[in-house]
């Protein structure tokens, strides 16, 4: 679908049926310069986990768009490490200085950013837990975040 007014009709329209809980699309750039996009409308949060994590594995770097070839004709090289600070920089904006759980992390990661749950815990939770700028309370003798509450630190 050529990206244009049609595109964010057609979302809406998705939007609006009630068996489509989640609507995403990925930009698709061809050679020859015309813009495309793809549109997913997924009607349970596995269904966005998988268009998310296709768009992703397209798209490495920021798992929207993918362009043929730059303007010289050369092939575009991703590079996979990929940066997780918007993600950082959107949860601590949603959870501010609350305690909140991995399963609220997970959802919103999921539902509100186009990062993948995958992104959440080795490569945003994890380095800011050793930066000192998430405070995690865990059960005694557990690790990771499952059963554990966090919060970011100000």
């Amino acid at each position: 679908m050529p990206t244009n007014r049609g595109t964010r009709v057609f979302e809406r329209q998705l939007r609006a049926n009630s068996t489509i809980a989640h609507v995403r699309s990925f930009q698709l750039r061809t050679q020859d310069g015309n813009d495309y996009r793809l549109v997913f409308g997924v009607g349970h949060d596995k269904g966005l986990d998988l268009a998310k994590d296709a768009m992703w594995k397209v798209d490495p770097i920021a798992g929207t768009a993918y362009v043929a070839t730059t303007e010289t004709g050369q092939e575009v090289l991703f590079s996979p490490n990929v940066s997780t600070d918007p993600l950082f920089a959107a949860l601590r904006a949603k959870f501010d200085t609350a305690w909140f759980r991995i399963v609220d992390a997970e959802q919103y990661t999921r539902i509100s950013t186009p990062f993948r749950v995958a992104h959440l815990r080795r490569k945003t939770l994890t380095p800011a837990e050793k930066l000192g700028r998430l405070e995690v309370v865990r059960a005694p003798g557990t690790r990771g975040f499952d059963g554990a509450k966090m919060r970011f630190v100000v």
